[in-house]
């Protein structure tokens, strides 16, 4: 074994003792296509608790998923018991899309930097945060199904939704990034906010 032999084994060596997370974290990190939650917190992500009326939401959802490009919606409205017997009505929201063909996130950089553990380990936790990135631009394109289930007590401005987002080309799954389903309900907030501020067309002379 020769002197570069030697140094470059050597290099490799006190790497994987200083840095022995580097090549797990890239292989955990290839390994699973989604980010991996508990059914709690995936509950938490979905559902958002709106001080508006059922109808109100319903109208901010239908109007904000049409935008979006969705190709079709549905809407289930807010159901209570004649008898007065029923405290809450559910009811629910479908909007379909045509996903776009597109191209998986690239691995081959990460199996690369897994060869060299110094390298991967300082750079471990910003290739985790763009590997999520390109995850969800991934689902963006393969958008399936947006769903929204209503929930609000009688005469109450008050609605619980909880969504749910199902994406890929050949079997849909239900997708589990925070930021999918985030920015959808801040552009309801949204929607909800604008609907509230009393605008007065201009008059045409």
């Amino acid at each position: 074994m020769n002197f570069f032999t030697k140094l470059i084994c050597s290099f490799v060596a006190t790497a994987t003792f200083f840095f022995p997370f580097s090549v797990t974290s890239f292989a955990q990190t290839d390994s699973q296509p989604d980010t991996e939650v508990t059914p709690l917190q995936l509950r938490v992500m979905q559902t958002r608790k709106f001080l508006k009326s059922p109808n109100e939401v319903i109208g901010a959802i239908k109007t904000n998923m049409e935008d979006a490009g969705a190709s079709q919606c549905t809407i289930q409205a807010i159901q209570y018991e004649p008898d007065g017997s029923q405290t809450a009505g559910s009811g629910q929201v479908k909007c379909y899309f045509n996903p776009k063909i597109g191209k998986g996130p690239d691995t081959g950089a990460a199996t690369a930097l897994a060869f060299v553990p110094f390298v991967g380990g300082l750079l471990s936790s910003a290739k985790m945060s763009s590997d999520l990135k390109a995850q969800e631009e991934e689902q963006e394109k393969q958008l399936r199904e947006v769903s929204y289930e209503i929930v609000a007590p009688k005469a109450s401005k008050e609605t619980t939704v909880r969504m749910r987002i199902m994406t890929g080309l050949r079997e849909p799954k239900q997708s589990s990034i925070p930021d999918m389903y985030a920015k959808r309900f801040k552009l309801i907030g949204d929607s909800l906010f604008i609907q509230a501020i009393p605008i007065q067309g201009a008059v045409q002379q």
